[in-house]
Order: C-alpha cells, then structure tokens, then sequence
C-alpha cells in the first residue's frame, strides 16, 4: 500500500505533463513533446501509466463524481432536503442541462477523452517499443493495461451518454453512440453505431487478456526481478489487471445485451467466481468487528480498485452527521440522506409482513457497514424524528492504526460481487428462478444474513419476483459505488429505487432520462448526433 502511494505522489508532476493541453488533441503542443521525450525509458513509459491512473482517480472521474456523487446521484438512492437550487437536485431530477449539472456532466465527458487520449498517446510508443526500450514482460504488461483501459472506459462514456437496454432499441444497428477513440491524433473520430463501437471493445479487452496472461495477480508466475526493482508490479489490485480486463468484458457483454453476450458474461463470471483465494477472498466479520478499523469497502472482494490520493478531503465532508433541526435543514445537512426505499431494503420483517426499520439491516454487514444513523432530536409531544442514514461506505477513517491505513484511499472499480449478480440474472433470462436466488442466497451468506429466502417466501409474502430481490441486492451493494445506475439503465427500469411502488414522478425514468447530453461543443461544433 505504501508503496502503491508513493508512486502515486511521485508521478503527479507526470499526470501534468501528459494531460495538462487546453486541447486534448493538439498533438502539435510543446506537452507531446515533453511526452515524447518522457516515453524512451522504461522510466518514463511507468511514470506515464502511473499517470493514467492518477488522472482516472481525480475528482472529475473515479475519484468523486463517476463513483460516489454524480453516478450515484443519477441512481437516486438519496433523499435532498435543501430547498436551494443546486447540482444534486437538479441530477436526481433528471434536469441535466441545468446550469449547475452541466460543468460536472461535461468535466466527466472531456476529463475520460483526455485520459483515453494519454493511453493512445502511450499505446503508440509501446507498441512500437524503438530500441527495444521494454523488455517483453514489460511490454505485454503495460500494453495490456492500456487496451483494456481503453475499453473500460469507453464502456462507462457509453453506459453515461449512450442508450440502454439496447435488445429493445429499435435502431440500435444504425444509431451512432460515443465515438471510440483508438488514435492520439487531431482528426475527429467517427461515431460508429452500437454494434460495431461495442465490437472494438471486445477486440481490445481480448488482446489485452492475451498480453495480461503472464500477469503475477495470477499466482502463476512472478514479475521478473529486474523488471520489478521497485516493486512496480506488485499490489495489482491496484492496476487493470487480468482479472479486471476479464470482468470488464462480462460487462460488455450485459452491455450489449443478446442471449449469445448473456452466456458470454456468465462463462466469464463463472470463472472468476471459481478462483476463490487466487482473484478474491470473502470478508468476514473479524475484518470488520475486529481490533482496528473495520475494512468498510471490502477490500479482499475488489478485482480492480483506485488508491485516491487524500480521498479523506473528497469524501469525508459530503458524509458528515447532523442533527435533524426543523426549518433548519438547508443550513445544516452537507449531504442527503439514503432515501427510504434503500432502507427498506434491509428491513423488511419476514414474520410480520411488515417494514421494520433496522431488522434486516442489523444483521447485514452492508448496512452497519455502510451507513451511519444520524442523532434524533425530539420534538413537541414527545416524539422523535424518524431515523436517517447517511452513506458511510468510503468514510475515511484516521485513527492511528495499521488497518486504517491499509485500507485508506482505497475506492472499488470492480468486485467479485457483481460477478456473482451477472451469473444471478444469466439464470433468471433463461427461467431458472431457483438457481438465481441460490446465487443471491449465497451472497447473502457472505454479509451476514443465515437466513435464506425461498422462492414461496419472496412471491407470497412479499408479492415481488426473484428480480426483485436482485434489485435490492445491487441496490444494498453498490450504493456509492455509482454502479447502481447502470443496473437501472440496462433494463430502462421506469420506477427502480421504488420497488415499492411509490408513484412520485420524480423517481420516474425514460430511455431518454437515462441519458446523459453530450457536450454542447461536440453537437455544436463536433456534429455529433446523440
């Protein structure tokens, strides 16, 4: 760990000199020359990575707003009390060309093309390799992190500024999407269409795969030891990785959406799930009830992970306590509270029929773990105010021990989890209910809950389907994580964090709503078709 935040720190004067052009095209700039001079060492071509993934865990991407603030806004898991105009009522409204939400949803646009554009920019000089600068192992290693790089985030400006729930997409063989961008040049890339934008994934995420083969994360091999002096291909959770690229291209596959992709994605899931103790471990209570800080983001379940430099200063005042003060609010909430329905997801009582707050929820790892209770203040009467549950999932812990800084920075990209979910819904789009809800009984079992659903018990005494349930599985474990949304989107869900059947209209979504606007300069300007 310190070691990864040491490279982290030295390479930030990196980031600077890759991604520092007002034009993330102007290949004609002093900055590609600095580039240039900076890719003929091995060095240099480490440093340049490094960068990348610098770059990906800045505020303007992973590190706040394409995790746990803008995309997790967009999911509308939470509840704004403030009255006030501002970004976040405006994204959970679904008022995207609001003067507030703009800059955040263009800064997510052109900060991910201006990393893409430092991946091409390096892809060019290792796949060239002049002088035989990188050594094979080298080679193959940082080639394929840039590949599926590309492709990782390609998929995350399409499952944004693109089209969902694409088999039910009447056009979807002839409508442009985001344009995939494979060449550091000045000349405007194409949009192809949706098939043919997702295919170039594929093809990158596969030879990436193939260059990742010799990848140490494996356990088949170590880095060699004179390209790994410094440690450099240690901690690979901390880099795309053979394991990532994999469970990248599963998420391509749910992407696109076809019987044939479903059977693609669950052959893959089904082999990550399998590598138990080789690609993941399981939490387990003494990590989070142990001495020390408790490891709230589960970090022995993440595939692929971000080190967030001083994260505590991005996320920790947007997840403050408060005291609940009527006519006050707006002076004294920072952030909003979970919304209700995402409380209802742990609390349902199995005996009663009946919501009881916190009777699920204190046995699930993921609700103690993941949020904290605001204080109660009474009012006239006697009574109190109801409870309210404020997202503690990435709070940064300070307080001196060694758990807290292992597991300090660390921000989760992908998890073993949603392996186990993409297996879930493969079962049920072939009718296999039982085999389904076997896989969400067992995730359960993993957080705590030794109590398993039955089918009967779900359809009967909750009037809901398997789906469901698998609704409120994503929704108890992606919550700040900004992969609940997607899950929305991939099915055009109209009503989805109401799996209640609350008929607010605000909460209700279209295939147009799910969908982020371009850039005003890329329609504009660009000719982009949206």
């Amino acid at each position: 760990m310190k070691t990864r935040t040491l490279l982290y720190t030295l390479s930030a004067s990196v980031l600077m000199t890759l991604t520092s052009c007002n034009n993330w095209l102007d290949t004609g700039s002093s900055t590609q020359i600095r580039g240039d001079e900076l890719l003929k060492t091995e060095a240099g071509f480490l440093d340049a990575l490094t960068g990348i993934y610098i770059n990906m865990s800045s505020s303007s991407m992973y590190g706040k707003n394409m995790t746990s603030y803008v995309v997790d806004m967009l999911a509308q898991p939470y509840t704004d009390f403030r009255s006030a105009s501002n970004e976040r009522s405006a994204l959970m409204s679904g008022q995207y060309n609001d003067a507030q939400a703009v800059p955040f949803i263009e800064s997510m646009w052109n900060n991910t093309y201006k990393t893409i554009a430092s991946i091409n920019n390096e892809l060019k000089y290792v796949e060239a390799n002049e002088d035989e600068v990188l050594s094979p192992f080298v080679q193959n290693m940082i080639k394929g992190e840039l590949l599926a790089l590309r492709a990782f985030l390609h998929l995350d400006l399409m499952r944004l500024y693109g089209y969902g729930d694409l088999q039910n997409m009447e056009d979807r063989e002839t409508h442009p999407t985001i344009p995939y961008v494979t060449v550091y040049a000045k000349e405007t890339t194409p949009q192809l269409t949706y098939p043919k934008t997702i295919e170039l994934m594929i093809a990158d995420l596969e030879n990436a795969i193939k260059c990742l083969e010799i990848d140490p994360i494996r356990g088949k091999n170590e880095a060699p030891e004179a390209a790994n002096k410094d440690g450099y291909w240690n901690n690979r959770v901390y880099h795309m990785n053979y394991f990532a690229a994999q469970a990248t291209l599963a998420r391509v596959y749910m992407w696109e959406g076809s019987a044939e992709s479903l059977k693609k994605a669950f052959d893959i899931a089904e082999e990550l799930t399998g590598l138990e103790g080789t690609a993941y471990k399981w939490v387990t209570a003494s990590d989070l009830y142990g001495a020390g800080a408790p490891d709230r983001v589960f970090s022995k379940e993440h595939l692929f992970t971000l080190n967030v430099y001083n994260l505590k200063n991005i996320v920790n005042d947007e997840m403050i306590d408060f005291v609940y003060q009527p006519n006050a609010l707006t002076n004294v909430i920072k952030w909003s509270r979970v919304a209700y329905d995402i409380f209802n997801a742990y609390s349902y009582d199995y005996d009663t029929g009946e919501y009881v707050p916190g009777y699920i929820g204190f046995d699930d790892y993921r609700f103690d773990m993941h949020f904290k209770e605001t204080s109660k203040q009474s009012t006239t009467g006697g009574s109190t105010q109801d409870k309210y549950y404020m997202g503690y999932k990435l709070y940064q812990t300070d307080n001196g021990s060694t758990a807290a800084i292992d597991f300090r920075d660390m921000l989760p990209l992908i998890k073993i989890s949603e392996m186990y979910y993409i297996m879930a819904e493969y079962y049920l789009s072939q009718s296999n209910e039982d085999k389904a809800l076997e896989i969400i009984n067992f995730i359960r079992s993993k957080r705590g809950l030794s109590q398993p659903l039955t089918k009967d018990q779900i359809e009967n005494e909750f009037w809901m389907e398997v789906f469901d349930e698998l609704t409120k599985e994503y929704m108890r474990e992606f919550i700040g994580e900004g992969q609940l949304f997607y899950f929305f989107k991939r099915y055009n869900l109209e009503n989805p964090i109401n799996i209640y059947g609350n008929d607010n209209e605000n909460n209700t979504f279209t295939s147009t709503r799910y969908l982020l606007p371009y850039p005003k300069d890329e329609l504009e300007i660009g000719g982009r078709v949206q």
